[in-house]
């Protein structure tokens, strides 16, 4: 990675480390006034600087990634790092304690049965868990790792689907929008990790979606495990996917970190 990229992506570490604590912080507030039987936060003056402070977020970390990366031969692949192998095992223990729970609700009586959409999400847990667990293996893997990494992104993608179609979950609550917003920026983000996987420019869409996924990661869990454990009635159906959401999230912060630690190279080898 060349200093010029290094230095962007060492600011956008920083800018995304501040921002998540400020984002999560306006919410834990907006959730002392959340109305959860309709699904609304009552402090409409302060959601709404919530709200058009992330779409500015969103706009500007995106345009700004693709007018200044430029997509090259050294941008192909994304850092790999003793930290993101550590980190991997929050998600590794969270999809695998998901996976169990499905199984449990599906076999024991005394829970209620999954759905359709936490079946097909227990399932390809299953085969997130391979993915986080397989860096040792990268090189015999080869393009096929990208089929693995793709599996967190369609639990995401189920994830959505689920929530939608919940009957005792009303798809305009405030708290579900912004679990569809995460998941798209965290299935946006997981798409561009496997571009790295495949050999393709990847730093460029990654530093695009990242930063944006992180941010609403942290905002949207943290926020509503607290009001979960400390309330009747949780913000969406079931709090696992939050957690899931948060683990992915801690998971791309992890290799954002990789990326701004990457040490730089001069701008003639970067070229070559």
């Amino acid at each position: 990675m060349s200093k010029k990229y290094s230095t962007y992506s060492k600011a956008a570490l920083v800018l995304t480390a501040l921002l998540l604590t400020v984002f999560t912080i306006i919410r834990l507030v907006l959730m002392q006034s959340y109305d959860a039987e309709n699904g609304f936060y009552q402090n409409d003056s302060l959601h709404n600087v919530f709200r058009y402070s992330l779409i500015a977020m969103t706009v500007i970390v995106f345009a700004a990634a693709y007018i200044y990366i430029k997509e090259g031969k050294n941008q192909i692949s994304l850092p790999e790092s003793r930290i993101i192998r550590i980190v991997s095992f929050f998600p590794v223990c969270v999809f695998t304690g998901f996976a169990v729970y499905c199984f449990a609700k599906l076999v024991l009586p005394m829970f209620e049965r999954p759905g359709v959409a936490d079946i097909v999400m227990m399932l390809l847990s299953i085969v997130s868990v391979l993915f986080f667990l397989s860096y040792e293996a990268k090189e015999k893997l080869g393009d096929s790792r990208a089929l693995l990494c793709s599996a967190p992104a369609i639990v995401l993608l189920a994830l959505v689907f689920g929530l939608y179609f919940n009957p005792k979950v009303s798809y305009i609550n405030h708290s579900v929008v912004l679990a569809f917003a995460t998941s798209i920026f965290l299935m946006l983000t997981t798409l561009a990790e496997a571009n790295s996987i495949l050999k393709r420019p990847a730093l460029r869409r990654y530093l695009a979606y990242a930063p944006t996924a992180i941010v609403l990661s942290f905002a949207l869990s943290i926020p509503d495990i607290i009001f979960a454990i400390t309330n009747l009635n949780a913000p969406i159906s079931d709090i696992y996917y939050d957690i899931i959401i948060l683990s992915l999230g801690v998971y791309h912060l992890a290799r954002l970190t990789a990326i701004a630690l990457e040490k730089p190279i001069e701008e003639e080898e970067a070229k070559k």
